[in-house]
């Protein structure tokens, strides 16, 4: 409930971002994880090339951007930036890829987009757990650029230089895009398989549940009208199924009369005894894939 509490909280808050909005590229991934009822995004950026300028002398004011772009870039729009503004402090190059931070309902959820987010490439990725139990997971990669382009008001490097720096950039920027679609479709199927398997674990538990009830109920059905008879021709005293039934071949040759289980097995008239032959096991599946419910619910002739 408090994981529930939180992503809510989050969700209906306002975006406190630069942009203020999710990245037109990542839109569609950011929406499918938060519909997802274990994780809900809490910050992202699908990358981005900026350049920006630095008070070097008071570095707490912060930084003025003097370009941002979540895309390819050209080379006049970063020369314009660097050669026709005026720059009085440093001036840096940046280009920085995908980071996604998703909270994670339980551990186990977390592992899993972790597996995924490195197999797509993002070989940065990590788990974090606050000490109020928070579980954090951060898809990143490693694949940055940052260079210095100005200091003091002085550009540095030449246009030649800033040309092969937009053009690494978007080389980057391209194969960010192709681990974001990566990342994306590995995610998808990890989390249909994740979900089809809980599925089955949930079925097989309400499976498993039905035939304990089946069994308890015939077991005190049985036991009500069949155990007194079994003890009285029994000379053995012996019990049925569910009370450890005598393996004596007289008091099997007894139960045939009656058709009553003996030895862990249904026998009847027509076997002439031979409790051996008349076993209800399905032979359809191999002995170690059944479970000892069904073996019990079949000895019984009970249809699970």
């Amino acid at each position: 409930m408090e994981f529930l509490r939180q992503k809510n909280q989050r969700l209906l808050a306002e975006d406190l971002s630069r942009k203020g909005s999710i990245d037109d590229e990542i839109s569609d991934l950011v929406f499918f994880i938060n519909d997802q009822e274990q994780f809900f995004t809490t910050s992202s950026c699908s990358g981005r090339i900026a350049i920006f300028s630095e008070n070097t002398e008071n570095s707490k004011k912060g930084c003025h951007w003097l370009l941002i772009s979540h895309k390819k870039t050209e080379f006049e729009e970063v020369r314009s930036c660097i050669y026709d503004s005026t720059l009085d402090s440093t001036a840096v190059f940046k280009y920085e890829p995908f980071v996604l931070h998703v909270q994670c309902r339980t551990l186990e959820d977390a592992k899993l987009m972790h597996q995924v987010a490195v197999e797509s490439g993002f070989r940065n990725s990590g788990i974090t757990i606050g000490k109020n139990g928070k579980i954090m997971m951060a898809v990143r990669s490693t694949h940055g650029l940052e260079v210095p382009l100005a200091n003091d008001g002085t550009v540095l490097v030449s246009k030649e230089y800033v040309a092969y720096l937009v053009d690494i950039a978007n080389s980057k920027m391209m194969e960010n895009s192709r681990r974001i679609e990566r990342f994306f479709s590995n995610l998808k199927q990890a989390i249909a398989k994740y979900t089809q398997a809980n599925a089955r674990k949930a079925t097989k538990s309400q499976e498993k549940q039905r035939l304990k009830e089946i069994f308890r109920d015939t077991a005190a059905k049985h036991q009500a009208t069949q155990c007194d008879t079994v003890q009285t021709t029994c000379p053995h005293n012996s019990h049925c199924l569910y009370c450890q039934t005598c393996c004596d071949q007289t008091c099997v040759e007894n139960a045939t009369k009656s058709g009553q289980c003996m030895d862990g097995r249904w026998v009847s008239d027509e076997d002439g005894g031979d409790a051996g032959r008349n076993e209800k096991i399905d032979e359809s599946k191999p002995p170690e894939e059944l479970d000892d419910l069904e073996i019990s619910l079949q000895l019984l002739g009970v249809d699970s």
